[in-house]
């Protein structure tokens, strides 16, 4: 094989990854920890009084591995966010500490996080909402 060809070959390599990379990247707005403000028929003081949260920053994972907390035991999921606003939620996991006040939360989240199919940020708010129309609505963290 000619050099001129591996150098072809390299390029198109290189190219491809890039482009697989650029793919992978989130949208603009999203990088950061969310508090939760509204979930089916919880009180905002309920969800504010157990530091529900939503935590997009960025890790470093392949796999877009994030963290929730609703008050009690530590939420992994992994979740895709498109331009197009779209999510495809991934595998969801939670430590198994038994909480009394929160286990109702956790369970519906945990359960309900899956079928989240659109996003939407609007300032320092974020909406995830399922084909139906339920939402669950956050706050950036760091907005005063």
């Amino acid at each position: 094989m000619s050099s001129n060809a591996v150098l072809k070959v390299i390029s198109l390599l290189s190219v491809g990854f890039l482009l697989q990379c650029s793919s992978a990247a989130k949208p603009e707005g999203l990088n950061r920890q969310w508090m939760m403000i509204s979930f089916k028929d919880y009180q905002k003081d309920f969800l504010v009084k157990n530091k529900a949260s939503l935590d997009l920053s960025a890790y470093p994972s392949e796999h877009q591995t994030y963290h929730a907390y609703m008050g009690c035991n530590q939420i992994r999921l992994q979740a895709s966010f498109g331009a197009d606003q779209s999510v495809k939620a991934g595998d969801i996991s939670a430590t198994m500490r038994y909480c009394d006040d929160n286990e109702s939360l956790e369970n519906r989240f945990i359960s309900e996080f899956p079928a989240v199919t659109r996003f939407k940020v609007e300032g320092h708010f974020l909406t995830l909402s399922d084909e139906s129309g339920d939402e669950m609505k956050f706050v950036a963290a760091d907005w005063d």
